[in-house]
């Protein structure tokens, strides 16, 4: 074992010497409750922002909509649906929802595989290539942060508006002055939920770069196996983000606007601490995150090429585990609220009124499925510190042991979020109406299938970018949302048209998510008893000199081990 290369004693003792499952839960409690309060902020921050964006507008007596009292009788006489304020902001989350998922999974990029090659450099001991990653990543991260800034712009206002499908219509056979008033009244409501959405959407894609910092100096951070403060950071800057949501929505009356506004504020308080925090392991050298490693220009640390493409591939399949969720989902969306104006179950109207139950349930999904991710990323850096210094046993005990630590969580958030206290969650928190309650419990309870099959698929995910496996990152990251999805969805559509019923549809996303997790954890296995025992990596370290040699049955270098091959 490369025992040589470790200049950082604690770390290696850590990583390679503590029992696996106690190693495991050093990294994963951590991880996992920064992953959550991440989680829950997202979750608490719909909950609040349909909640006090409602009495806010009621307090200042403000119409949204023309003649909504009149309105609201005739929706109540004739049994149509009437979408109230709090409706119109869940739907408006709601469309909004796969931008929401950019803005917390988009900041992993960089910091996914920046993080990855950091804790490789670390057990190896290199300093020097060390300090040359923190400066290339962060150079990546500002100019990523302002290409992501300026297509969000872009394409917000356009793609909300697809996301939104059609107005709902009033299927009636005659029209008159009262349809007419309900049907402008729809109108009004989908146009308001694509004007809430874009204020929400403007604000957070303005502010891109702010917490793409914070998970890149988060991910570094943690490397060094300075868990803990990480965490305790993100639980404080989430919780003041809760309040903030409270103080720019109900006295500065800022709305969707304040919603975006107060994250910004609080991504400004949690750089700060880290810069702090930063600035004090520098002052007692305790870091190799050296700030004079930064400093522009410098022939001693310097900016190098062939370290950006291997982080920015890494880093892609990180990103790719959740952006192609989202892009799935901006798919699945329009799709859903089209045929759920043909095949919707008893008392629902249209896409909007699938919008709205949507808006409840996919915080709530999240919140899961963002939890679960936090314990592979534990799995991840460890499984790259085993990895540099090719302790191949550490590395295949850790796989299997994440596995069953993630499936475990799942089934337990499956059991408490979707089965005893989903209908609770959803009636009590989002304040669905009771005409919707039973659907929206029913969307939920199908779609939370998807977590536990999901934690197989994350961890052999996570794997492969911790073992620098590029290719099959990406392969893995799309084949549930991309590969596996659209003949899914192809067929599910058929079988709704077929049984005249809309929960065929909405069951895509869990049995898209089997087909997939099979595919994968099936090869997954088969990848680690013949082919990663196959890797040979040796590595002789003189000052900056690291010679990698990696022998397959058919000999070749992945990226990253290129990027790592420096005479």
């Amino acid at each position: 074992m490369a025992k040589n290369f470790v200049e950082n004693q604690n770390t290696y003792n850590l990583y390679v010497k503590k029992p696996l499952l106690r190693a495991l839960l050093i990294v994963i409690i951590p991880g996992l409750i920064m992953a959550f309060m991440i989680a829950v902020y997202a979750f608490t921050d719909q909950i609040m922002l349909s909640t006090f964006i409602p009495k806010d507008i009621a307090n200042r007596h403000i119409h949204l909509f023309d003649n909504w009292d009149e309105v609201e009788k005739a929706c109540t006489a004739n049994h149509w649906v009437y979408y109230d304020v709090g409706s119109v902001v869940k739907g408006a989350l709601s469309i909004s929802s796969p931008f929401s998922t950019i803005f917390t999974t988009v900041p992993f990029f960089i910091a996914g595989g920046a993080g990855v090659m950091f804790t490789q450099a670390i057990g190896r001991g290199d300093r020097q290539r060390a300090y040359e990653i923190f400066k290339t990543g962060l150079f990546v991260v500002i100019v990523l942060a302002l290409i992501s800034t300026l297509i969000i712009l872009l394409i917000a206002k356009p793609l909300l508006t697809v996301l939104a499908g059609p107005a709902a219509k009033l299927d009636v056979a005659v029209q008159n002055d009262t349809t007419r008033m309900v049907q402008n009244y729809y109108n009004q409501v989908h146009n308001t939920e694509i004007e809430f959405a874009y204020q929400y959407v403007r604000v957070l894609g303005s502010a891109m770069i702010m917490p793409m910092l914070i998970f890149y100096f988060s991910a570094l951070i943690k490397s060094e196996g300075r868990f803990k403060t990480v965490a305790l950071f993100s639980v404080f800057c989430n919780l003041c983000n809760i309040l903030a949501d409270y103080v720019m929505v109900m006295f500065a009356h800022e709305g969707m606007t304040g919603g975006g506004l107060a994250s910004v504020e609080c991504y400004a308080i949690n750089i700060v601490m880290l810069a702090v925090y930063l600035s004090y392991l520098n002052a007692k050298n305790k870091t190799w995150l050296k700030f004079n490693a930064l400093v522009p220009f410098s022939k001693k640390v310097q900016v190098r090429g062939f370290f950006i493409k291997p982080i920015v591939l890494i880093g892609l399949a990180a990103l790719m585990i959740d952006l192609s969720y989202s892009i799935s989902m901006m798919f699945f969306i329009p799709i859903l609220a089209h045929f759920s104006t043909h095949y919707h179950p008893a008392g629902a109207e249209g896409a909007t009124y699938f919008q709205t139950i949507s808006g409840a349930v996919m915080p709530i999904i999240n919140l899961a499925f963002m939890t679960v991710y936090g314990i592979v990323e534990g799995e991840r850096i460890v499984v790259s510190y085993n990895y540099a210094i090719g302790n191949w046993k550490r590395v295949r005990q850790t796989y299997k042991y994440t596995i069953f630590i993630s499936l475990a969580f799942a089934l337990l958030c499956m059991l408490f979020l979707g089965v005893i206290f989903g209908q609770d969650i959803i009636k009590n928190l989002f304040h669905v109406e009771p005409s919707m309650l039973k659907n929206a419990h029913i969307y939920l309870m199908i779609v939370m299938v998807m977590i536990p099959i999901y934690s197989f698929q994350v961890a052999s995910m996570s794997m492969f970018l911790a073992t620098n496996e590029v290719v099959l990152s990406n392969i893995a990251a799309i084949l549930q949302n991309f590969i596996t999805y659209f003949p899914v969805l192809g067929i599910m559509i058929g079988v709704t048209c077929w049984q005249h019923n809309i929960w065929y549809l909405v069951a895509t996303i869990p049995i898209n998510a089997l087909v997939s997790t099979v595919i994968l954890t099936f090869y997954s296995l088969w990848w680690l008893r013949n082919r990663f025992e196959k890797i040979k990596i040796k590595a002789n370290v003189n000052g900056r000199k690291m010679i990698i040699q990696a022998a397959y049955t058919k000999p070749k270098m992945s990226i990253a081990q290129m990027a790592l091959t420096h005479v």
